[in-house]
C-alpha cells in the first residue's frame, strides 16, 4: 500500500520521467506514447496517428473498409481503360473483363497480405493496400492503339507488365545507394507528367461565332483533339479567331454538318451522330466530351423598356452595379461587361450587395 501512494504522490515531469526509488533498477525504454486530457498517471494510445499505435476495433474497423472500398476505385479504373481502348468492352467481351477483374481484385489481395506481413526478404511489413497503377495508362492505350486493339494488344500489355515487373523487382535489392538521383523534384516531375498525360481527350465544340471558337482555342490546351462542327461552309468568328485556329494543329472542323444525337454507353458518352446538310449522309463521330458553345442570351426580356440594355440584351450598368435608375443594381452575367465567369459574377455581388447596403442606408 505504501508504495502505491508513492507511486500517486510521484511528481509529474514534463519531458522526463519521475525519480525512480531506491534501490529500483532502471525500466527498460518503451515507445513514446502520448498524454492528452487524461488523468495523473493515465497515457493515452496514439492511435491512428502512430506507426505503432493501440487502435480499438471501433477505430480499426471502419478505417480499415473505408481503405478497402477506396482501392476499389484505384485497383479497377486502370483496368477498365485498358481494356476499353484494347476494345474488350461491352458484351461480346463480359465474360472476358469479368474474369480481368476478379483477378485483379485477388492478385490485389494475395499482395496486400505480403506487404502486411511479409515472406522472408519480401514485403514491407507496412499497412498498406494494394492495387494496379495509373502510371503506364497512357503508354498502354498507345500500345493498343498502334496494335489495333483486341486480346494480341492486351496479351503484348500484360507480357510488358510482367518483365517491367521482374525488372522492377530486381531494382528494388540496389534502390538504396540509388535514392540520391531521385530527389524530390524528380519523382514530384514523374507524377505531374503522368497526371497530365491521363487528361487527354477528344473533345467536341459545337457552334461557329466567338463563342465556339474562344472555346475551342481554350480546349485545345487542355484536350488531345477538338473538333468544331459548324453548320455553315465558314466561322462567322472575328479574325482574329480565324488567325490561332489556323495554327492549332490539334484542332480540326466539321464544316455544313449538325449533331443529331449523342449516344452513350454504360452512362458514358462514346459519340455524337452528325449530320451532312449537302447530302444528308449520317456520321458517327468517336467523342469523350461535348461542349455546346452557339452563344448566349440573358433572361432581361422582361426589363426591356424599364432598364437600358445594349444590343446584347445585357442591362448598362457600372462597375459598382448602378444603373439609370437609382436603387437599382445589376450583377452577374446579365451586366454589360467584357468577361463572364464565376469569378466575376461573385464579385458583381459582393459589390452590388454592399452598394445596395449603403443605399438603404443613406435614404
Amino acid at each position: 500500500m505504501e508504495e502505491e501512494k508513492r507511486d500517486a504522490a510521484a511528481p509529474a515531469c514534463k519531458g522526463g520521467s519521475a525519480p525512480a526509488p531506491e534501490g529500483a533498477s532502471e525500466p527498460q525504454s518503451k515507445p513514446a506514447t502520448a498524454t492528452e486530457g487524461g488523468a495523473p498517471g493515465t497515457v493515452k494510445s496514439l492511435g491512428v496517428f502512430s506507426f505503432e499505435g493501440d487502435m480499438p476495433l471501433s477505430q480499426a474497423v471502419p478505417l480499415g473498409l473505408q481503405h478497402v472500398l477506396a482501392m476499389f476505385v484505384g485497383n479497377l479504373t486502370p483496368l477498365l481503360i485498358v481494356t476499353g481502348a484494347c476494345g474488350l468492352a461491352g458484351a461480346e467481351f463480359a465474360d472476358v473483363q469479368l474474369s480481368l477483374l476478379q483477378n485483379a481484385m485477388w492478385i490485389a489481395g494475395v499482395v496486400t497480405l505480403v506487404q502486411l506481413f511479409g515472406i522472408g526478404p519480401v514485403g514491407g511489413r507496412v499497412p498498406i493496400i494494394m492495387g494496379t497503377s495509373s502510371g503506364f495508362i497512357g503508354v498502354f492505350n498507345s500500345v493498343a492503339a498502334s496494335m489495333g486493339g483486341g486480346l494480341v494488344a492486351y496479351g503484348a500489355i500484360m507480357g510488358a507488365s510482367l518483365i517491367g515487373g521482374l525488372f522492377e523487382a530486381v531494382i528494388g535489392f540496389f534502390m538504396r545507394p540509388l535514392l540520391r538521383f531521385f530527389p524530390p523534384v524528380v519523382t514530384g516531375t514523374v507524377v505531374l507528367s503522368i497526371g497530365l498525360s491521363l487528361i487527354s481527350v477528344g473533345v467536341n465544340a459545337f457552334g461557329g461565332g466567338n463563342t465556339a471558337a474562344a472555346d475551342a482555342i481554350y480546349l485545345s490546351r487542355l484536350a488531345e483533339h477538338v473538333i468544331l462542327v459548324h453548320r455553315r461552309d465558314k466561322l462567322r468568328a472575328t479574325p482574329v479567331y480565324h488567325e490561332q485556329l489556323a495554327k492549332l494543329e490539334n484542332v480540326s472542323f466539321m464544316w455544313s454538318t449538325e449533331v443529331r444525337a449523342l449516344r452513350g454507353e454504360e452512362g458514358k458518352l462514346v459519340s455524337a451522330q452528325v449530320e451532312h446538310l449537302g447530302d444528308g449522309a449520317l456520321e458517327t463521330v468517336p467523342v469523350d466530351g461535348v461542349f455546346v458553345a452557339v452563344g448566349t442570351q440573358p433572361n432581361t426580356e422582361f426589363l426591356a423598356g424599364a432598364l437600358p440594355l445594349d444590343a446584347g440584351g445585357y442591362i448598362v450598368a457600372s462597375e459598382t452595379g448602378e444603373t439609370s435608375i437609382p436603387g437599382v443594381f445589376a450583377a452577374g452575367d446579365v451586366r454589360a461587361k467584357a468577361l463572364r465567369q464565376v469569378v466575376t459574377a461573385v464579385s458583381d455581388g459582393a459589390v452590388c450587395a454592399e452598394q445596395a447596403a449603403s443605399y438603404v442606408a443613406i435614404c
